[in-house]
């Protein structure tokens, strides 16, 4: 489970889609985006590119983190700068993540077929059986998601500023 991300782990339980391992989705992403990349700044494109490269080596976290950028193909490109060659640095991010995340089984974003998608949600939890219920990463195990022992959402989630897709 350590080669998946936390995004195919959620797109495979909970909506029964293909899970790609990081490795294959950077190789998909790279496949699939070599026009957009041939279209743009080269300098840019090596960010882009690199983008790919540091979700295979550590998934998503890798993408969230301020040391994206310290990364030698990265920076050596110009990193930030060199997306600003594209638009503002944050909706290229958000244009080079939906291509990332786009392959499912299904050809759409998890976004396309789901009402709201929400990086970061925090809500309390109580034990019932009824209401919408709380998927935690502990109650993702290698048999799938036993929602027997999940909890339902006590109060309104609070969610964080930053949107997954």
């Amino acid at each position: 489970m350590a080669d998946y991300d936390i995004y195919d782990l959620f797109a495979h339980y909970g909506y029964h889609a293909r899970a790609l391992k990081r490795p294959e989705r950077n190789v998909i992403y790279l496949k699939d985006n070599e026009a957009w990349f041939e279209s743009v700044d080269p300098r840019a494109a090596t960010v882009l590119r690199g983008l790919g490269h540091q979700f295979e080596v550590g998934g998503t976290e890798a993408l969230e983190t301020p040391t994206l950028w310290e990364v030698p193909e990265i920076k050596d490109a110009g990193g930030l700068a060199a997306l600003r060659k594209l638009g503002t640095p944050i909706a290229v991010m958000k244009d080079a993540k939906t291509r990332l995340f786009r392959r499912m089984s299904t050809n759409k974003t998890l976004g396309e077929v789901c009402e709201s998608i929400v990086y970061g949600v925090t809500a309390s939890a109580v034990t019932r059986n009824d209401g919408p219920r709380l998927l935690r990463i502990t109650d993702i195990t290698e048999d799938g998601v036993d929602w027997n022992v999940s909890r339902v959402v006590e109060s309104r989630p609070r969610t964080s500023q930053f949107p997954f897709v």
